[in-house]
């Protein structure tokens, strides 16, 4: 099979979604029998790679963006309706676990 095509997966009965790009359809037919072109996500974005973690919450952001975990996350929250409550957890991680900057040495 084409690598091109979304890599379907039910997600609830009639419902099937791509692994890659987490685009939702409904749908009678299994997840093998249904093809669209994927439009994956860009694998990074310069905000996630370049700026420093200042805690945990910045830290299990980055990984969730590199793994694809909150574009899943994002695109089952949009079809439910239901706030995932992501940036309002990271900001509590990034203040109960702060990472320490490094000393700056003035001379």
């Amino acid at each position: 099979m084409n690598d091109n095509f979304c890599k379907y997966e039910q997600v609830e009965p009639g419902v099937v979604c791509c692994k890659v790009c987490g685009h939702r359809v409904k749908t009678p037919h299994p997840p093998e029998r249904c093809f669209r072109v994927c439009a994956p996500p860009p694998q990074s974005t310069p905000l996630v790679t370049t700026i420093q973690s200042r805690g945990l919450g910045d830290t299990i952001a980055k990984l969730t963006h590199a793994t694809g975990i909150a574009q899943a996350v994002e695109a089952v929250t949009s079809a439910i309706g239901v706030p995932c409550g992501c940036k309002e957890r990271q900001e509590w991680l990034n203040k109960v676990v702060p990472y320490q900057s490094p000393p700056t040495t003035t001379e």
